[in-house]
């Protein structure tokens, strides 16, 4: 017999909503993930000339059963300690799809994680009901700071906490239980379950029961999602130590040495008991005697550039200058982003770059402001003849920059090789940005034929090369080479 009044929408059915999706449109198009802005910008402005049409088509195959997933790109970006760390590109609609779960899970925990949120957790705070996922970093990470501050007046004792591959160590059953964890078998929990281990999965075939894309804001929020319990039952210890976090950076504080051990006790199980990982070699125990020991030295709040005085002060207290060495990587990174172009300290700075791959990208960003350089243009095309890169991703970069600060291309002679490399057993696409980005002007004597064997199967790179492709490549001969 039918009932009475409306019949409540299911869980799969709020997920598959019109309006959830095109929420979920909204909040990808405008995340601050910066390689997702690189990498997808072009593919956005695409899919949006019929966003209408796109959505209604997505939503009907994923409710016919004919969506599949696609296996994601990655690009492994350098660290300190010599590891690299993966971040996975997803395609458009899988962005689209993942934001889309993440918004009913916005929706879905919003009230409980409220009971953290700017109390002990700083990190991805909920802006519920906008277009934009998260509240401006800025303002929680300065919320973060002045916590620290305020904790440290009475808690001298500090420990720093670390989780090993924290998304790589994330199960999927623990994904599955924040949708609903009395029904692993209904039909949106096997739909998240088919589409992350499609995204788990590496090339040979392997797949894995654990771990989430890094890079999509959604995983952001998710992630947050997993340590909320951790969040929730540290916060109830107030009183013997003070647990605060902004992501991974994880900060406990207490009065003596003992409680801060507690704390760290205490946390190393909770995280445990989620399968998580400590991370032995970056947990730290120390007094802090001052404010700025207890905070750290980071200068990254800044919006603004600083003027060459300053610049160079700046420059000169982060870096050893007859050594060749960088002793102060936050100053140095504020330098790289923020401070002035100065010609005198050009070649220190390209010293300094094949010593710290690590800081890859904050050099590209710094060093392209030197464009026709003929120092830098030579030094570039010298380093690329000659070195053996152990990491793609910093190769991409030397011949991103390379484009950047030689637009011209005045300097022929490294097309035969960036032909070569591309042809070449496939590598990192960042690498292969970096080489068809370079490429790109001699598109058009280079012909159709060679450029569609270039591009084959390559609809990011193909959004990606456009606005790099010379003037005299015609639209219908880029057509066919989409």
């Amino acid at each position: 017999m039918p009932r009475d009044g409306p019949v409540s929408m299911t869980y799969w059915d709020r997920f598959l909503s019109k309006k959830n999706f095109l929420l979920a449109w909204r909040r990808i198009s405008t995340g601050t993930n910066i390689y997702y802005k690189r990498f997808f910008r072009n593919a956005y402005l695409g899919y949006e000339v019929s966003l209408n049409a796109n959505i209604d088509d997505l939503i009907a195959r994923i409710k016919g059963g004919a969506f599949v997933p696609c296996p994601p790109e990655r690009i492994f970006i350098p660290k300190p300690s010599g590891l690299q760390r993966p971040i996975t590109l997803l395609s458009t609609e899988d962005q689209i799809v993942w934001q889309a779960l993440a918004n009913l899970l916005q929706t879905k925990w919003k009230s409980r994680r409220s009971g953290v949120e700017n109390i002990v957790v700083f990190s991805n705070i909920s802006n519920p009901d906008t277009i934009f996922f998260f509240e401006n970093w800025r303002l929680s990470y300065r919320r973060f700071l002045s916590q620290i501050k305020g904790t440290w007046r009475h808690n001298k004792w500090v420990a720093h906490f670390d989780l090993a591959a924290y998304y790589d160590t994330i199960s999927h059953d623990h994904v599955l239980r924040l949708i609903n964890p009395k029904e692993l078998d209904s039909d949106i929990s096997l739909f998240v379950k088919k589409i992350l281990k499609c995204w788990s999965s590496e090339k040979s075939s392997f797949t894995f029961s654990h771990g989430i894309p890094q890079g999509p804001v959604a995983s952001s929020y998710i992630a947050e999602l997993i340590l909320l319990d951790v969040d929730t039952k540290m916060l109830k210890l107030q009183n013997i130590f003070y647990y605060l976090r902004y992501v991974d950076d994880i900060r406990l504080f207490a009065v003596d040495e003992d409680n801060v051990r507690k704390g760290i006790i205490n946390l190393e199980q909770l995280c445990r008991n989620k399968g998580l990982i400590p991370q032995s070699g970056k947990t730290s125990i120390f007094y802090a005697q001052t404010e700025q020991e207890a905070v750290g030295n980071d200068l990254s709040l800044s919006v603004d550039d600083v003027g060459f005085p300053q610049s160079e002060r700046i420059l000169l207290e982060s870096i050893d200058v007859e050594k060749k060495e960088v002793i102060d990587v936050s100053k140095f990174k504020f330098f790289l982003f923020r401070g002035q172009p100065m010609e005198k300290h050009l070649r220190t700075i390209v010293t300094l770059s094949e010593k710290y791959p690590d800081l890859s990208d904050a050099f590209v960003a710094h060093l392209r402001r030197f464009t026709g350089s003929d120092y830098l243009i030579n030094h570039l095309e010298s380093l690329i003849t000659r070195k053996k890169f152990p990491y793609e991703y910093v190769e991409g970069n030397m011949w991103l920059l390379l484009s950047d600060v030689d637009p011209d291309r005045k300097s022929r002679r490294l097309c035969e090789q960036a032909k070569v490399k591309l042809l070449e057993p496939r590598s990192d696409i960042y690498l292969r940005y970096g080489l068809l980005t370079y490429l790109a002007p001699f598109a058009c004597e280079m012909g159709r034929r060679v450029y569609n064997k270039y591009l084959y199967g390559e609809s990011v790179l193909q959004a990606l090369l456009l606005p790099h492709m010379a003037a005299n490549f015609d639209r219908d001969r880029y057509i066919s080479v989409l």
